[in-house]
């Protein structure tokens, strides 16, 4: 056998006879070297968790790329492989820096800038890489490349049914005008577009884009006109024609402060999206969380009294921020959380609340708590530094850091109890994800992996105690409440589609001629994007 070959399935018997994931919460299994001052994750329907990372280095910052794989090892070293060392500002803007396409790939994009001494000439570098790290375009997409504007910002993406990227971004001259642009990219890293489409007026700038996939290779694009940030949205086909008769105004009420701090969207699944916003726009000093239901046809789904543009979620009378949201399309409920502060900003609470397709509040105020003093949805009674929500199988996932820095997960059993939310893991909630005494932030907990587990990961400062000196760790942790269950999904078969050959071996390294009939063995599935994937057989 040769030693190409050798190697090869030395590292598969690694692979598949020792996992990496630390079951430990207050150990965890570590991603990176420290010095991130900003990292983005997702992870992929496989189990590949993707780590986009800024570390700051002179000149500028260095975007680096890490994967864990569904086993936790590690695809390449703790310090990362470098996307692109020029000069470029990625942490000073506003963006969206990673995205999975629909193959499961990954695709990532870092700010440059040609002069970094007079903030001139932004462009975008993009990568296509594989979940084996491979990058897979020959050379990386460079949009805007070649203009002389002042800068950009808010890059956001989605992807088409038809494996095309949208891209979407704010440009700002020299002059002060804003406007956004749109790129069509196809699959293999070409424009589709002969110029990107632009817009813009010449009374009010245009800036924060927001896209949603809204099906049929359509997408949504919301976006903020004017210094009080009023918000619209319009829907464009592959082309980047406008599918309605023009604009639809969502808010136009302004905000008092960024609007990137303020909003969020997700899609409903039917063509239309949920915008999700806070505000004060009765200038009380009172910020409260308004969602709004964008169909399809550009109509607003939900009614509000008198005209009021947005539903309002929050009913106390406590400051509310940061709503977050999580739709269950067989139920057709969206579930929203955001947190809350008194007047004094002494008493902080975690607020959760249930809304049909009609935009009717479920949740009253007689809901129980998990603490005293509940005033309407679901509350979480305790400090709080960062939250997010997930719709699983009829369930909701509620993670958050509470006190002392401990990330901790609630999931919730929101269909037996129309009334209010039942905990799925009883005396064990909050399951306790992370909790070394070290100060955390940023947590991103994956979607449902093969229906059995999570990925969380988040930044950590337990070897030091600068804000720009983080490292990211990760912790896998199950369905059923724990961190050390068992997975059933890796053995499940892939998609036809996705295996285009399939080779056995020996446990000892020998390459098999057909697929053994009894004993143990090793399954080598070659996929369609370049990669493979080995697993233990005991054939019966």
């Amino acid at each position: 056998m040769n030693r190409l070959l050798l190697s090869f399935l030395g590292l598969c018997l690694l692979v598949s006879a020792n996992a990496q994931w630390v079951n430990n919460p207050s150990e965890n299994t570590r991603a990176t070297t420290d010095n991130n001052i900003g990292y983005q994750a997702k992870t992929n329907s496989d189990g590949y968790t993707f780590l986009y990372l800024d570390k700051l280095e002179s000149p500028g910052c260095t975007s680096y790329c890490q994967i864990i794989r569904p086993d936790g090892l590690l695809v390449f070293p703790y310090s990362g492989k470098v996307l692109t060392d020029a000069p470029n500002s990625t942490y000073t803007v506003i963006n969206e820096n990673l995205w999975i396409d629909n193959d499961g790939n990954a695709i990532t994009a870092s700010s440059q800038c040609r002069d970094i001494s007079t903030l001139h000439s932004y462009y975008y570098v993009i990568n296509k890489i594989s979940p084996e790290g491979n990058l897979l375009w020959d050379e990386p997409l460079l949009l805007n490349k070649g203009n002389d504007y002042n800068l950009l910002t808010s890059l956001r993406m989605v992807t088409l049914e038809d494996g095309s990227y949208v891209f979407a971004h704010a440009i700002y001259n020299a002059d002060g005008k804003a406007y956004v642009s749109i790129e069509r990219v196809s699959s293999d890293g070409k424009f589709l577009w002969s110029s990107a489409k632009l817009l813009y007026d010449s009374e009010k700038n245009y800036t924060i884009p927001i896209l949603v996939n809204a099906g049929n290779n359509q997408f949504l694009v919301f976006y903020a006109k004017g210094a009080g940030y009023e918000y619209y949205v319009n829907k464009f086909d592959f082309d980047g024609e406008s599918v309605w008769s023009g604009e639809k105004a969502v808010y136009r009420g302004g905000f008092t402060v960024p609007a990137h701090l303020c909003i969020g969207a997700i899609p409903d699944k039917a063509g239309g999206a949920f915008f999700a916003w806070y505000d004060d726009r009765n200038a009380s000093k009172v910020e409260k969380v308004y969602v709004s239901h964008i169909e399809s046809n550009g109509n607003q789904g939900f009614v509000t009294s008198g005209g009021e543009e947005g539903l309002r979620v929050s009913l106390s009378g406590m400051r509310a921020f940061r709503p977050k949201m999580a739709y269950d399309e067989a139920s057709k409920n969206l579930y929203m959380v955001w947190e809350e502060y008194n007047g004094t900003q002494s008493f902080q609470r975690l607020m959760i609340q249930k809304i049909n397709q009609y935009g009717e509040l479920l949740w009253e105020d007689t809901n129980p708590a998990f603490s005293a003093g509940n005033t309407n949805g679901y509350e979480v009674g305790e400090y709080l530094s960062g939250y997010n929500i997930e719709a699983v199988n009829g369930k909701i996932l509620l993670y958050y850091f509470g006190g002392g820095q401990v990330l901790k997960a609630h999931l919730l059993d929101v269909t037996s109890n129309p009334a209010a939310p039942v905990e799925v893991w009883g005396a064990r909630a909050p399951l306790e994800i992370a909790n070394s005494s070290s100060s955390k932030g940023s947590a991103i907990i994956s979607p449902l992996i093969g229906g059995d587990y999570f990925v969380a990961t988040w930044g950590d400062l337990r070897s030091s105690s600068s804000a720009y000196d983080a490292g990211i760790f990760a912790q896998r942790f199950f369905l059923n409440g724990t961190i050390d269950g068992v997975i059933t999904s890796l053995n499940k078969v892939k998609p036809a589609s996705e295996v285009v050959g399939v080779e056995y071996f020996a446990v000892t390294g020998e390459k098999l001629a057909s697929k053994p009939a009894s004993g143990l063995y090793l399954e080598k599935s070659i996929l369609k994007n370049g990669g493979f994937e080995v697993k233990k057989v005991l054939a019966k």
